[in-house]
């Protein structure tokens, strides 16, 4: 008799690939016929699943490409990478990956990068509880101590810099926004996710801005923080980006270093 281990992986190569049906109907007691027809419903069942986990988690890639093309992406997606955990909700962590090696779109070479920012995305939705400060608890420091202030940021927190426009392709994308698609390929940007309270965003910001709050992410006092934002605009708002900041519920901790 085969071990369990052995009967395990038989069921996952049957579920995962289709392949050594007979090595696993050789396991199971009773008619096989009949086994192998339920063998079929538990595969139907698993690629439906891990589509839909895909689908909820790239519904921009999804509308980009259409849902019969993304069936084939995770049709793909699926026999070039198992799922390593039992939580489908981890499953498409190596999706720009795949789309980045996946030939049959080299023509959009601009999906990774969407698909990076939409797990981000995915991520920030699990992220740990925050709660945010305001703008008038910095206040509370003295002019003096600014420089020295570290300003910690909610767990969901994501910094982005992608060599296309992938802030205006998520939000364009999005059920709310209503207007016409205008989107420059060439244009790099830079994005922050982020939550207020239990919904992941997308906030737009300038480079000086990202190194602003990478800087922070990074542990660094307001003092260098600003001397990172600086160094790449003369004329940077401190005041506007505190303000979006504290507004997008980035910071959820006030301490001197």
């Amino acid at each position: 008799m085969p071990s369990l281990i052995d009967v395990q992986r038989r069921f996952a190569n049957v579920l995962r690939a289709g392949q050594g049906e007979a090595d696993m109907l050789a396991c199971l007691q009773g008619d096989a016929q009949r086994n192998a027809s339920l063998l079929a419903v538990y595969r139907g069942n698993a690629v439906a699943n891990a589509h839909k986990a895909l689908q909820l988690a790239y519904p921009v890639i999804c509308q980009i490409v259409g849902e019969d093309f993304f069936e084939g992406l995770a049709r793909a997606y699926r026999d070039s990478h198992a799922s390593r955990s039992g939580d489908l909700n981890e499953y498409g962590a190596d999706f720009a990956d795949f789309l980045a090696e996946f030939e049959h779109v080299a023509d959009m070479p601009y999906l990774p990068a969407v698909a990076q920012l939409e797990w981000a995305v995915t991520e920030a939705e699990r992220a740990a509880d925050h709660v945010p400060l305001s703008m008038a608890e910095l206040a509370s420091f003295a002019p003096e101590q600014l420089g020295d202030l570290q300003l910690g940021l909610q767990a969901a927190a994501c910094l982005v810099r992608a060599d296309f426009p992938v802030a205006s392709i998520w939000l364009q994308h999005q059920p709310a926004y209503d207007g016409a698609l205008n989107i420059d390929l060439g244009v790099a940007e830079c994005c922050i996710v982020h939550r207020i309270g239990w919904h992941a965003a997308v906030l737009p910001v300038v480079v000086a801005e990202l190194a602003f709050w990478q800087t922070a992410q990074s542990g660094a006092p307001l003092a260098t923080m600003l001397d990172a934002a600086f160094s790449l605009d003369e004329d940077f708002d401190v005041q506007t980006a505190l303000s979006r900041g504290f507004t997008a519920e980035l910071v959820t901790r006030l301490q001197l270093a």
